[in-house]
């Protein structure tokens, strides 16, 4: 763990430099198509590459073909989703990997997105007429004792 310790401080470190810097960036990619493709190697790595490897790479050949949605003047398509507290929540979300198909497989995910759900917009009549099949009772899993 001692990698991924050093190396997720070096990721938060990276996101937060971006976040302070994404002002100065230009708002589109500033490439030409292939021009990423031509930058990365043909076939992957035979063995593993230092975290800081990852990083330079991203600084250095993905960063120019990035179109950055974070950027305090794009106004197209969707609003950012990028903020500091969504970061936080996909890390966390990553590390649990959790798969809520159904309410078997993630009891508090099915819950807590029912509850958040609701609560984003109870009011609306899309709402009430889509409650989807979260609403059903949950049987509760039998003891294996």
């Amino acid at each position: 763990m001692t990698d991924f310790r050093e190396d997720a401080a070096a990721a938060a470190e990276w996101v937060a430099g971006y976040l302070e810097g994404v002002r100065e960036r230009p708002v589109l990619a500033q490439v030409e198509p292939g021009e990423i493709r031509a930058a990365l190697p043909a076939s992957p790595p035979e063995t593993a590459e230092p975290f800081a490897a990852v990083l330079s790479d991203l600084d250095e050949v993905l960063l120019p073909g990035i179109t950055h949605w974070n950027h305090p003047r794009f106004f197209a398509y969707f609003a950012v989703s990028g903020t500091e507290p969504g970061i936080l929540a996909e890390f966390l979300t990553a590390a649990l990997n959790v798969n809520a198909m159904l309410w078997r497989t993630s009891p508090a995910a099915t819950e807590l997105e029912e509850l958040a759900s609701t609560g984003c917009d109870s009011s609306s009549a899309f709402r009430r007429a889509c409650t989807g099949t979260s609403r059903t009772p949950h049987p509760r899993p039998r003891s294996r004792r």
